[in-house]
């Protein structure tokens, strides 16, 4: 079951990517390096800093995956003091290879400081050098360079961690921010297989990956942030079809259940068996207890926090949801995951100026509009039939077949008074769909339900829910869309709290999960 919700996770992080329009994906480029996407934002902070790449200056050219690793392990420790928002990786490596100043990075990514390095690393000995920046004035306010053996690299970054606490007078307990120590041949090792990771996400990078951990695990098997990366791997392997889900499953269990004897409140393993808990069992509370703990114990982890905003979501916690995706999109602004996230939470919660404004967003970055049929639900909602329908016409005629835009279709032209052609519409969705599509039921009766034919839409409800049996899980689906606003107009029918009650989705149920969000998390929002 496990293995099943990280791949759908592997989904979610990989493959929801179709061909990208060339010229809208120009159009993104150049505007995300003019303005940043930062028409949201929040005021920049003292306590903001960025962590570029550092830039490889070995004599064979050949540390790369070096100096990105190191820069990698000081955003994730550097992000463990609360009051510290440290720019996720996504966005603070987006300028790597650019000719681009410290003062427009801060600017960029809405930060007042600027970390920047190099290494230079052969055999046994590395060079590293620091410097950190007030992005605000363009001055240097600190310095360091280390000439050490590899051995030293832990004792290294807990000095360059020190040092920025000093200079920003972060107060945090230090002894939390001590590095794990290994063998260096498999701290190395470690940075070679999350580099061959994130590569370009084919099978041939999931492989090397497993083989460097393979390596590195035979050396220190309790190697945390190795154990913790052959979680995804080992994902990867699934949906690459290198490995079943057997053994997924066991590999990944044996992974999780290794770190959690090592260091039993770490956050990310917490996060990973709350997602479980959620994704593959429905097990509400369970998930609430787990994502209340990681979420103390690992504020820097920005994948955790945007995973708990969407069960916030899901669960009807609107404001908590809000609160934490909008401090991902504030830590990690050009990632996309939680523009679409965030935007997904904002129409959830009913703000739909503000989703209208966040999907805009996050078409820039991904480059393309793959989200429509909720920036049309969204003006739907704003009674907007007629920007509807342009939004709708501006997709490719490739997709305007598809179930999606059928839907939309049908509900746009019911709003402008074209009855014959909103049926149309609802006639070929109904053509199209096989039992083994019950996402596309419930699509269906998302478009009865605005209609306005409520018995139609009951109908189509009672068949996905039937539908879902093929998948293990009864209600899985209607519990990801429980809360879209475009099912209000069945919330007076005692049929829609009876189905509710018969998934285990009662408003009874939902009000008793205690999910805990830490005070800093409402303090980012307020901000």
């Amino acid at each position: 079951a496990l293995a099943l919700a990280l791949g759908f996770f592997a989904l979610d992080k990989f493959l929801l990517d179709p061909a990208r329009d060339a010229e809208q994906l120009a159009t993104a480029v150049e505007q995300a390096k003019e303005d940043a996407l930062m028409e949201v934002r929040e005021e920049v902070r003292d306590g903001s800093l960025a962590v570029l790449p550092f830039q490889d200056l070995s004599p064979e050219g050949d540390q790369a995956y070096f100096g990105d690793g190191l820069a990698v392990d000081l955003i994730n420790q550097l992000g463990n003091a609360p009051q510290l928002r440290v720019t996720g990786k996504t966005s603070a490596f987006s300028f790597k290879g650019e000719n681009i100043t410290i003062p427009q990075i801060g600017e960029a990514l809405n930060v007042a400081h600027v970390l920047d390095g190099s290494v230079s690393k052969s055999g046994d000995r590395v060079r590293i050098s620091v410097q950190l920046v007030d992005a605000r004035e363009d001055t240097q306010l600190w310095s360091q360079t280390y000439d050490r053996t590899l051995g030293d690299i832990f004792d290294i970054r807990d000095e360059i961690t020190l040092a920025i606490y000093d200079r920003l007078t972060i107060e945090f307990d230090r002894l939390k921010q001590r590095s794990l120590r290994t063998d260096p041949e498999v701290y190395d090792l470690t940075l070679q297989a999350r580099d061959a990771f994130y590569a370009e996400n084919s099978a041939d990078d999931y492989k090397r990956a497993a083989q460097l951990l393979a390596q590195a695990l035979a050396i220190d098997p309790d190697y945390v942030p190795a154990l913790l990366l052959s979680v995804y791997v080992n994902a990867g392997l699934l949906n690459s079809g290198l490995i079943s889900e057997e053994e997924a499953d066991r590999l990944i269990d044996d992974s999780i259940a290794r770190v959690l004897t090592i260091d039993p409140g770490n956050g990310t393993a917490l996060g990973l068996l709350a997602w479980d808990d959620w994704e593959a069992r429905l097990d509400l509370e369970s998930a609430a207890r787990r994502f209340s703990e990681a979420l103390q114990t690992a504020p820097g982890d920005l994948e955790l926090t945007r995973f708990v905003g969407l069960y916030a979501s899901s669960i009807g916690r609107h404001v908590d949801s809000v609160a934490l995706l909008e401090r991902c999109v504030a830590a990690d602004p050009q990632n996309d995951k939680c523009l679409h996230h965030l935007a997904r939470s904002y129409l959830w919660a009913s703000q739909f100026d503000d989703a209208l404004k966040m999907y805009h967003r996050y078409h820039i970055v991904r480059g393309r509009k793959n989200a429509v049929y909720y920036v049309i639900l969204a003006l739907l909602m704003q009674g907007k039939p007629a920007p509807a329908l342009s939004e709708l016409e501006s997709v490719a005629d490739d997709r305007q077949d598809r179930p999606q835009m059928l839907a939309a279709r049908a509900m746009i032209m019911h709003d402008l008074g074209r009855h014959e052609e909103s049926t149309a519409a609802l006639d070929r969705i109904v053509g199209q769909v096989e039992d083994r599509f019950r996402d596309q039921a419930y699509l269906i009766a998302e478009a009865h339900a605005w209609i306005g034919d409520r018995e139609s839409a009951f109908e189509w409800l009672e068949k996905a829910y039937s539908w879902d049996e093929r998948y293990g899980l009864q209600g899985y689906w209607f519990h990801r869309i429980m809360f879209l606003p475009i099912w209000r107009k069945l919330h007076d029918d005692p049929r829609w709290s009876e189905l509710r009650e018969r998934m285990n989705m009662s408003q009874a149920r939902l009000d008793a999960i205690e999910l805990s969000i830490p005070p800093w998390i409402r303090a980012a929002g307020e901000e």
